[in-house]
């Protein structure tokens, strides 16, 4: 992961796929950044491709994908309320 499209700024990766009963699956990439601003400006600067959502916490950068945008939309809210 780290070596393939990481952001600048980039410590380590941990990826996991997400699979519902009766929805798609999302993809979330949580990169851990070397700091709070550098999580920030990968934010700011991510160039997201359709089907992905972005945000970012504290030294985490996170990057939500899927093939349903809506549901990309919608799981990476609720995950997000979880941390």
């Amino acid at each position: 992961i780290m070596a393939h499209g990481a952001p600048p700024g980039a410590v380590e990766a941990i990826q996991a796929e997400y699979t519902g009963t009766g929805s798609p699956p999302v993809t979330v990439i949580l990169y851990r950044m070397a700091s709070q601003p550098s999580a920030f400006e990968a934010v700011q600067k991510w160039q997201p491709k359709p089907g992905e959502s972005v945000t970012w916490k504290d030294n985490l950068f996170i990057v939500f994908s899927g093939a349903d945008s809506e549901a990309v939309r919608a799981f990476s809210k609720a995950w997000l309320a979880g941390l």
